[in-house]
């Protein structure tokens, strides 16, 4: 019993797609169909039942209109094929095709009922709209989609674009160009809207319809960006710098008095001696050295008058008096 359950179910699956086509076929149908070409006709019945029907023939013209009240469509396509010499396909529960007996007869794939029905609406331009095509129906590859490719260029001057990108709308698969603005994509037939860009020229969009293998070349032209203004405000380097004098220090006589003294007596030379580059021979020397200078090489200036002994008695006390000094300056 299993045996027949299995055989029966088997022999369903093979039968299962001659049974949809069948039932397609037996769709009832009431349709008047006035005089003129088979094309039309063909036409006029597929948008009341909402079919694809495509005929490969145009050169059939009926004299007669021709009624139908609740006919099968097999018998209606019957009789509009009767004594022309061709037949009719049913691919897929949506397409029906109007071709030569023989034509029909050969196997073909689903990716060149595609591209023939692409390449019919090119002929017809049924989406009356502004649609670029690639390929032909006899440059169709059974049973491989077609390859398109081409090269992006710059509109004004010809030059490669490097780099720009290019998708498509409805399946999301894209690419870019390479290093000479070619650039490859496979992707089945049919109307695409494919998307070009690239930075600072402006995006295209592009209606196309696929056929077969193809080579698609375009142009982008250069954009440029209206920005608002700025207005940019700075201050010199140096704007807060009273002085460009280099090498000056500059000593408190607070800071001073900081610092041990001999007995009790604040010597403004002693402190002049913590500054970088100032220096003193010994303990028991008057003056100071500044940067290996001698004694008698430095200007000691107070109140603008010139002195000439910065300090007395073997160096042990300083010629200034601390209690009328606010600080000194070193060049």
């Amino acid at each position: 019993m299993k045996g027949y359950q299995y055989f029966f179910f088997f022999l369903w699956i093979l039968t299962a797609p001659g049974l949809k086509a069948q039932n397609l076929l037996d769709r009832q149908v009431s349709i008047s169909l006035p005089a003129g070409p088979l094309i039309d006709l063909l036409d006029q019945l597929g948008e009341q039942e909402n079919l694809e029907i495509i005929s490969l023939d145009s050169s059939v013209t009926y004299n007669i209109p021709l009624s139908f009240d609740n006919a099968p469509l097999e018998i209606i396509l019957d009789t509009l094929l009767d004594g022309t010499g061709l037949s009719f396909l049913v691919y897929r529960q949506y397409l029906i095709l109007i071709g030569d007996h023989q034509l029909l007869e050969e196997k073909r794939s689903a990716s060149y009922y595609k591209a023939l029905q692409e390449s019919i609406y090119a002929s017809k331009n049924i989406d009356q709209q502004q649609q670029m095509v690639v390929g032909t129906i006899d440059e169709v590859m059974s049973g491989e989609d077609p390859f398109l490719t081409g090269k992006i260029t710059d509109g004004d001057s010809g030059e490669e674009i490097v780099g720009a990108t290019i998708l498509v709308n409805e399946t999301g698969a894209g690419t870019d160009t390479d290093e000479h603005g070619d650039f490859e994509l496979r992707i089945p037939a049919g109307t695409y809207t494919f998307r070009v860009q690239y930075i600072g020229y402006r995006e295209r969009e592009i209606d196309l319809r696929i056929i077969s293998s193809g080579k698609l070349n375009l142009t982008l032209s250069k954009s440029s960006i209206l920005l608002d203004e700025i207005v940019v405000e700075a201050k010199k380097r140096d704007e807060n710098i009273q002085s460009s004098q280099v090498g000056v220090s500059r000593v408190s006589i607070r800071e001073i008095e900081k610092l041990p003294s001999f007995l009790g007596e604040v010597d403004i030379v002693k402190g002049l001696l913590q500054q970088p580059g100032v220096s003193t021979i010994g303990e028991g020397s008057s003056g100071f050295n500044v940067r290996g200078g001698n004694v008698d090489q430095n200007l000691v200036l107070m109140d603008e008058a010139m002195i000439f002994n910065s300090s007395h008695a073997l160096g042990f006390f300083s010629s200034f008096n601390s209690d009328i000094l606010s600080g000194a300056t070193l060049y």
